[in-house]
């Protein structure tokens, strides 16, 4: 077995995903942590030693023991302080040749180098580290996806109540704007603890446009898009969740989207399995909208800029970062790589591929009442929606007859084996791995469609 090599990270934790994955708190300032040999040590200030003592079991290396008063004692600048403090500490654990990531600073790489000490960057290591999610990960992670799923039902009940007043929708008489949806999830993500960030609520022909975060008052028959990313604050964790809905009649132009979404979808999930590779899995699904007559990533000029088609990754994982590895994309990329080799304290590494997102329909009752009116809320789509909008750039939408849904089993899989919901409402995972299942409830004594929700995937223990 090859030797597991030497590992020094300096950041805080708070802008460093690197750092976090090994010292799990949030610690604004910079310090050291290092690794060798089954030896972990953080060289740092001692106003951060109490909570690291209570809360990890890494040795701490305080920066007086370093020789941090002599070096202010010599009239050192505060940087020559910080940098000669890193490679004491680095020879005090015995690193002579490290791997180090790519965000590592440069004046300090140079610093060590230029005394002796080698350092190689190492971009694959450290991003396959972060790949095996631990226990408080994977929980952080499952909270900020129960407060996506809070947010939106409460978004919904929202978008149930909207009644059209000329050319926008209202709810109790006030306007029904991108800005009232945001207070409403902030309220939610604040009772979970979470972050809301740059969220999206955009509708109409800002849905054309990549990341407009939205603004302004919805109006009928538009499609409406809701991207959440929040962010855990215990654990710095983040889930990714989009879902568009329309509040009146989806038009034919945006039905033929969800269609093709829809197949996407179900033949991508369908070939996932250990060992998948993202670039076949990509190649898949732009098979599929090209045979459509849309542009992709794959069939465009090379050198031409592509705004118009699918222009989109097919998905992505989610922890310490929004977007972290496995992706679909055109760069080839295993999903479930072989046995790591790098640490031996993880263990059940997950994975959620945002391309598989809720589709089809919910009935929409009237405030207060039960009775299905003839509008419904349309859920289209998957995070490939971006790149849908953007097939024509224009959706405004034209009233259309809607057929009648047809129930379908949730996704959540487990190594790519489907489960069907319970009766009455979407399933939500038993805990095992982390929910992506958006609960959708239908007004009493109505219909019940099952979308299919976005897949979360466990691959067994390895490490």
């Amino acid at each position: 077995m090859p030797r597991v090599p030497d590992v020094p990270v300096f950041g805080d934790t708070v802008r460093s995903p690197d750092l976090r994955h090994e010292v799990p708190l949030a610690i604004p300032d910079p310090f050291l942590y290092l690794e060798r040999d089954g030896r972990r040590a953080v060289a740092i200030h001692s106003l951060e030693i109490p909570r690291l003592r209570e809360s990890t079991s890494l040795e701490i290396l305080p920066n007086e023991q370093l020789g941090a008063d002599e070096l202010v004692a010599a009239g050192k600048s505060e940087h020559e302080v910080a940098v000669e403090l890193a490679l004491r500490a680095c020879r005090e654990v015995g690193i002579e040749r490290a791997a180090v990531p790519a965000a590592f600073p440069i004046e300090l790489a140079d610093y060590l180098r230029a005394n002796g000490i080698e350092l190689t960057v190492d971009y694959e290591l450290f991003e396959n580290r972060r790949r095996a999610k631990n226990d408080a990960e994977l929980a952080g992670i499952r909270n900020a996806q129960k407060a996506c799923e809070a947010a939106l039902d409460a978004a919904r009940d929202l978008l149930r109540r909207a009644a059209a007043n000329g050319d926008g929708l209202e709810v109790d008489g006030d306007p029904l704007t991108s800005e009232r949806l945001k207070n409403v999830i902030e309220g939610v993500f604040m009772r979970f603890d979470v972050e809301g960030g740059d969220m999206i609520v955009a509708h109409g022909p800002q849905t054309a446009v990549g990341h407009n975060l939205g603004s302004g008052q919805l109006r009928p028959n538009e499609p409406i898009v809701f991207d959440l990313f929040p962010k855990d604050r215990r654990t710095a964790c983040y889930a990714d969740m989009t879902r568009t809905y329309v509040v009146g009649e989806p038009s034919e132009e945006v039905e033929e989207w969800h269609r093709l979404v829809l197949e996407a979808v179900e033949h991508s999930t369908a070939a996932v399995e250990p060992g998948a590779d993202g670039r076949a899995l990509f190649e898949l699904v732009c098979d599929i909208f090209q045979r459509a007559g849309y542009k992709t990533q794959l069939n465009k000029e090379p050198g031409e800029v592509l705004e118009d088609g699918f222009f989109h990754g097919l998905g992505h994982g989610v922890g310490l970062e929004v977007h972290e590895r496995p992706s679909g994309a055109r760069v080839p990329a295993t999903w479930f790589p072989a046995p790591s080799t790098t640490r031996t304290d993880v263990s059940r590494p997950r994975l959620a591929w945002t391309l598989i997102l809720a589709s089809g329909r919910i009935p929409w009752a009237p405030a207060g009442g039960s009775t299905v009116s003839s509008g419904t809320v349309g859920a289209l789509g998957a995070v490939v929606r971006c790149s849908l909008w953007r097939l024509h750039a224009t959706p405004a939408a034209t009233p259309s007859t809607i057929r009648p849904a047809t129930p379908r089993a949730t996704s959540n899989a487990r190594c790519g084996r489907w489960r069907p919901p319970a009766a009455g409402r979407m399933s939500e995972e038993d805990g095992s791995t982390a929910s992506s299942v958006a609960s959708m409830r239908p007004a009493a004594g109505t219909p019940t469609f099952y979308p299919t929700p976005r897949a979360t995937y466990a691959h067994p223990r390895r490490g």
